[in-house]
Order: C-alpha cells, then structure tokens, then sequence
C-alpha cells in the first residue's frame, strides 16, 4: 500500500491530480489555524474515498504539527512493513526519520518530497519488479530482511564525491552505474531482485538526505559537495541542539563520517565559530544555547532629580566639546558618552545625568542610536 503524509503547515499544494488514486491513502495533517481548503484539494481528496485521512490538530506548539506525523508515520510502518510513504514537507528535519527507516527496513520504500511536482505515483514507489526464476531453480542468495545499507551507502558516496567521479543525469543511469560499478563488489553472490532492492534503497537514502534531486524527467542533481554537506550538518545540529560542546562535536563528526567529509578538531573548533558568528549559538563554560536570541535590552533612561543642574564647569566642557559644525559632531549615543566622558573626566552616572539634560534642554534628541542635533 501506497501513503502519502502532507504537512499542510509546510506545504500547501492545490490539487493532489498528479496522484493516482489506486492503493493509495493521503494523509492530510492540519493546524489549528487552517479553518478551510481550496474547492480543487478538496475535489482531489474525494478522488481517494475512504483512504483519505484528515488529521486535525486541536492545540498549537512548537512542532506540535511534526509529532503528529511522526506518530501516525509509526503508526503505518508498524502495521504494514511494505509500506511504500511518501512526506510531502520541506522540512530537513524529516530526513534524520527518514534516514532511521530506510536504514531499518520498516518500509518497502520512504522518500521525502519537497513539492506537490515531485508527487507521481512512480516516486513513491520503491520496488522494483520481481525477476522470473525458471523452472524450479533456487535464489542462491535469499534477500536479507534487516540488512544494513550502511556500507553501500558510504561507498555509493564515497564514490560520488571523488573530483573525477562520473555521475550520471538520468535516474536509470545512475541506478545501473551503482549496480554494475560503484556497488559491484559488495554485491557480489546476490540475486538480482536482491540487488535491485539495495539500489533502490540507496538512491532513496541519497534523495531523502538531499544528497541528490530527481525532478519529473527522472534528471538527477547532485547536492554532495562540502559546501552542500556543510549546510547539511548545521541544519543538523540546529535541529537536535546538542546541550554541551562535548556532545555537539560528537555530533558534527558523526554526521561528517556519515556524509563521507574528512574533518578535524580544528575543522569542528571552525564549524561552532561559524555558527557563533552568524548568532546561531552560543557557548559559555562548555554550555551551548541556541538561537533566535533577543536583542540588547535597552538602557533605563537615568531619572534625573527635580530641578537637576549639572556642575557649570562640567557643562561648560560638554558644550564646548560640541562648538564645532554639527558634521563633525558625534553622531552616535555610543560616540556622545565616550565624548562626554573624555572631556569631563567623571562617572559613568555623571555622564549619563549630562546626556540627559542635553535631551531635556532640546540640544539634542535621540532616534534610535543616533543623534539628531536641534541647536
């Protein structure tokens, strides 16, 4: 049986058309704020009859939307093993989930799709056909049912990544080159539909980690370099947030020697003052936090007593510290204080008592960071 889960909160589509109805469930997963749905959706949907399943949420959080999926996605890889599923969702975080079943076995096949385009009844399905056996001739290997894609994976990549790698446009090619050449070895004893099984499976895991793209011509695009693997790890980390920087390089490596990318302790020291430079994360006594951050609380404005007079002498200072063209004024909150507080030599409260009084007797006044000059 054939599933599709959309995450409507992710992906919208109009129309499920490209889909054909036959042995196939459409999961539909809504949020709390989605009331109603396009006349052509719903049109699509009654194509599907009773293997259509609107799941509703009731409440909103934060990912409350993908706990859903990821339930029910349990819910049909535990009652039918042969599942061929579909997740229509642009979110990455669906590969790690994706990547754990194909790795597992607990579905024929599992693919995530990031547009309604990309939803044809061939790219959800992973099976190949069933070679004929003669007579009655026996497999001499029977397929294994929990073997692990592990080392086809890592050579199938390794392989692709190599500067002089030949890396077929078309689907079938690519198929055939991990079967006849880059897999060769390792497959070596088994029976065709065995093999078949393990191609699919990988060309599945390559496209469910965006390792690769397949658009509606079966034409392959290739996302494995280290700049693409680079980003790939950081949404990684982003997603499971390791708490500690202990468990954050483990992570960063881990995902490296799955994506076949050679770093070091430098590269990763690199990584975490790429992300902390780009406000991403924050570390503190080995301790990680994770954005989005909130911005500087601005200062209490200082509340200047009754009938407040500054020292004349100190005033004298700060006026004559701005006698010059107002071009050359500080133009600055920042540059004004140091301004102040050079010329007059007091406190930090001080200083701030006088930056006050230059607002209160309309010199200046303050948008934002900037200084605007009225006399």
């Amino acid at each position: 049986m054939k599933h599709l889960l959309i995450d409507f909160e992710n992906v919208q589509p109009q129309n499920l058309d490209k889909l054909p109805p036959d042995d196939t469930h459409i999961w539909l997963f809504l949020g709390v704020v989605h009331k109603m749905l396009p006349v052509s959706l719903v049109k699509s949907l009654l194509r599907f009859g009773e293997r259509t399943h609107l799941v509703h949420l009731q409440k909103t959080g934060k990912n409350a939307l993908d706990f859903y999926l990821s339930y029910y996605l349990g819910q049909i890889t535990a009652s039918d093993p042969n599942a061929q599923i579909g997740i229509l969702s642009r979110d990455g975080g669906y590969d790690i989930l994706v990547e754990h079943i194909l790795e597992s076995q607990h579905a024929q096949g599992i693919v995530r799709l990031a547009n309604i385009d990309e939803v044809q009844y061939e790219k959800i399905t992973a099976t190949p056909p069933t070679p004929q056996i003669a007579g009655n001739q026996q497999p001499e290997t029977a397929p294994k049912p929990h073997q692990s894609l592990s080392p086809y994976f890592q050579a199938a990549l390794t392989a692709l990544r190599q500067p002089d790698a030949f890396r077929p446009s078309r689907l079938h090619n690519l198929q055939q080159n991990l079967r006849k050449h880059i897999l060769c070895d390792l497959l070596t004893g088994k029976i065709d539909e065995e093999c078949m099984k393990i191609v699919v499976a990988i060309t599945n895991k390559l496209k469910a980690q965006n390792l690769i793209s397949i658009n509606e011509q079966d034409v392959v695009s290739y996302h494995i370099g280290d700049t693409d693997l680079l980003q790939k790890i950081q949404r990684y980390i982003l997603q499971i947030k390791p708490k500690n920087y202990a468990d954050f390089q483990a992570a960063v490596q881990s995902r490296a020697d799955a994506f076949c990318l050679r770093i070091n302790q430098g590269d990763i020291q690199a990584f975490a003052r790429h992300l902390r430079e780009q406000n991403l994360i924050r570390q503190e006594s080995g301790k990680i936090e994770y954005g989005p951050f909130p911005g500087p609380k601005p200062k209490p404005a200082v509340k200047q007593p009754e009938n407040y007079q500054p020292d004349e002498t100190m005033w004298k200072k700060v006026i004559a510290a701005l006698s010059v063209a107002k071009g050359k004024r500080p133009s600055k909150v920042s540059a004004l204080s140091n301004t102040i507080k050079a010329h007059t030599r007091c406190s930090d409260e001080e200083t701030e008592k006088l930056f006050q009084h230059l607002q209160d007797t309309e010199t200046l006044r303050v948008d934002g960071t900037k200084i605007v000059y009225l006399k």
